[in-house]
């Protein structure tokens, strides 16, 4: 076993003894649109945000850390990109080890593209199963399950533009 997956082990240990897996960080899906417009593709966004002096780990999280991850479930007959992670900031932390993630927050996106028909009347309901692993004197497993419904429009107006 490597030093790595000690660690991890140690660290997640410390975090599940030390306090509720959800600490520290709240997660939104979010949309572009406020609804969506058939065969016109938008974007949905995990947001993460991170108690200050606290941060989570990009999806390769360097020397110790676990990877957030992300798994969307669309609607069938949408299509869903690989999610697009921001440059990562970089860490040094004790024993010089380097790890990569995120403080304050992280928006996480992918490109969803619909149908070219929908009917008027749809609803559509998106789902992201959400983990990381938050770290700061400990480290504490998080997840999260989110959920967003939008339904369909001619002409949808933009959302989320911030």
């Amino acid at each position: 076993m490597s030093w790595r997956t000690i660690l991890s082990a140690v660290l997640l240990f410390c975090g599940w003894a030390a306090q509720a897996p959800a600490a520290h960080v709240k997660a939104e899906l979010l949309a572009d649109v406020s609804a969506i417009q058939p065969g016109k593709p938008f974007w949905l966004g995990v947001r993460l945000t991170i108690d200050p002096g606290w941060h989570v780990y990009w999806k390769n999280p360097g020397d110790a850390g676990l990877p957030t991850r992300v798994k969307l479930t669309v609607p069938d007959g949408f299509s869903a990109g690989a999610i697009q992670f921001p440059t990562p900031n970089r860490f040094q932390q004790p024993g010089n080890i380097i790890a990569f993630g995120y403080e304050d927050s992280v928006l996480l996106l992918t490109k969803v593209t619909p149908p070219a028909t929908l009917p008027p009347d749809f609803q559509g309901a998106f789902h992201a199963a959400v983990s990381w692993l938050v770290c700061s004197n400990v480290c504490i497993p998080g997840k999260a399950n989110i959920d967003l419904t939008l339904g369909t429009s001619a002409a949808p107006a933009p959302a989320y533009q911030e």
